[in-house]
């Protein structure tokens, strides 16, 4: 319907950034990462010219099949290298960024501070500050409805890669609304 939220993947896609056009994109993605249709994000850049040159695979892998806890293999996909962001180094590394001008997050959130995926998001945007890589956190609606923020906020003594941030358990906002804050 015409009236339906478009993904921030799609209006990304629909309307690729003057400022990105010849650059090369590191994308941190899972199976998620898919556009209205079907297609892949990195399928979608690839059939529309982008020059991609980085996957970065968060918890539970490129595909979402590995079982949580277990470390995320790199490899290849569609012949660019794909580096896990978990189990090893839970952030791109200073070499890994060298191939990258600027990095582009898209991963589907739930909402809630425990999600491995937003520390992913953390990680991202503190590997990126040091080089000054700009770091695009395509949107989607917070699942749980982002009308409610509940449960206690995280002592600071205990953040853990499952907990990164002294956010409430349910906090009311985007990934990229959490991003910016």
């Amino acid at each position: 319907p015409p009236d339906r939220v478009r993904l921030g993947n799609e209006v990304f896609c629909d309307a690729f950034p003057p400022e990105l056009e010849g650059r090369r994109l590191g994308l941190i993605m899972n199976q998620t990462s898919v556009l209205p249709g079907g297609p892949s994000l990195l399928e979608r850049l690839l059939a529309d010219g982008r020059t991609v040159t980085a996957v970065f695979a968060p918890e539970h892998g490129l595909d979402g099949l590995v079982e949580g806890g277990l470390t995320i293999a790199g490899g290849r996909i569609k012949g660019i290298p794909v580096h896990s962001l978990y189990g090893g180094a839970n952030k791109p590394t200073p070499a890994q960024l060298k191939t990258v001008d600027a990095l582009v997050y898209d991963i589907q959130d739930i909402g809630t501070r425990f999600y491995t995926y937003i520390t992913t998001l953390k990680y991202v945007l503190e590997a990126a500050a040091g080089p000054g890589l700009p770091v695009y956190v395509l949107d989607r609606p917070n699942p749980l409805g982002g009308r409610i923020v509940e449960g206690p906020i995280l002592d600071k003594a205990l953040e853990s890669f499952i907990s990164p941030l002294p956010i409430p358990t349910r906090y009311g906002l985007t990934a990229g609304e959490l991003a910016h804050m």
